[in-house]
């Protein structure tokens, strides 16, 4: 996957602070990509949280904490923004 963070006026539109993850899947791609669609994540949902952790900011923040707190045969459970509909959804890694 791939990540953008939502641009500011969008953060601000949608009521997510400076602080709190935001971070858009620009696209999905590679060997995990199909299980994470069937997981129900599509290209343009914010990510704003993971098991409701949501002070993961950037990419960079994002993909080592889930490197580091779970392996290649565990789930993690991501609440998305899209639109304005948040979602809960159980995502397999890697």
């Amino acid at each position: 996957m791939k990540f953008d963070p939502l641009p500011a006026a969008e953060r601000k539109n949608r009521g997510i602070e400076d602080e709190q993850m935001a971070l858009v899947v620009a696209r999905l791609y590679g060997r995990g990509a199909q299980k994470m669609q069937e997981a129900g994540v599509k290209a343009n949902d914010a990510i704003v949280a993971v098991y409701g952790q949501s002070d993961l900011t950037t990419e960079t923040e994002f993909l080592a904490y889930l490197r580091l707190t779970h392996g290649p045969d565990d789930s993690v459970e991501f609440t998305v923004l899209r639109g304005r509909e948040r979602k809960d959804l159980v995502v397999p890694l890697w």
